[in-house]
């Protein structure tokens, strides 16, 4: 949904585990917006969101079943800020299907869930050179409550804070191993090109 200055968005109960909300200022004029994140009894977060952007912001956290309200406090009345949750068992959320050793063309802000159990891989492929940014959840989680996993693909300077590979290449392939369904998200900017994604057993 996209929040206007001065409104909310409230999630009552949050998935309890790894989800990614990701967040753009839409303004089509130069302007900053200004958005909140309030789950109590934490302190509320407070994100300055630059306009221009052609890519959503993001972040992978486990808000623990909280509630999770998000508020447009922008200053500038012409400053819309876009949200959206992604992550396993979201309310309307339709996952496209991963099968094992079969490639699927993921578009920009879709989503895909699959199972491979045992020793496995994946395999994250871009069709060029735009920037492409994915995260992948499953597994055990770590003290946090989290599993979420992020990749950049065509990566230009050092790699973000957070990053499980980020990296010049248009492709990378991660070994991991756990028994639970696997969930992708594409959350590439405006002009990527379909990320090929491929879940493959390596017993």
């Amino acid at each position: 949904m996209t929040l206007q200055p001065h409104d909310s968005a409230l999630m009552a109960q949050t998935p309890n585990g790894s989800q990614i909300l990701a967040y753009l200022n839409t303004a089509t004029v130069s302007g900053e917006a200004t958005l909140t994140i309030e789950t109590p009894p934490q302190p509320p977060q407070l994100l300055q969101l630059p306009s221009g952007e052609a890519a959503p912001t993001f972040q992978a956290n486990n808000w623990w079943a909280n509630a999770l309200r998000l508020t447009n406090v922008s200053a500038n009345a012409n400053t819309p800020v876009w949200i959206r949750m992604f992550g396993p068992g979201m309310p309307g959320e339709q996952p496209h299907r991963l099968t094992p050793d079969t490639p699927l063309r993921l578009p920009r802000l879709q989503t895909a869930t699959g199972y491979i159990g045992g020793r496995a891989q994946i395999v994250l492929e871009a069709d060029s050179g735009e920037l492409t940014t994915v995260a992948v959840i499953g597994g055990p989680a770590d003290a946090q409550g989290n599993n979420a996993y992020l990749f950049g693909l065509n990566c230009v300077g050092p790699a973000p804070p957070g990053y499980t590979i980020a990296t010049a290449s248009n492709s990378c392939s991660w070994p991991f191993s756990w028994n639970s369904q696997t969930f992708v998200a594409n959350l590439s900017a405006e002009n990527s090109v379909p990320l090929k994604v491929t879940l493959k057993s390596r017993d």
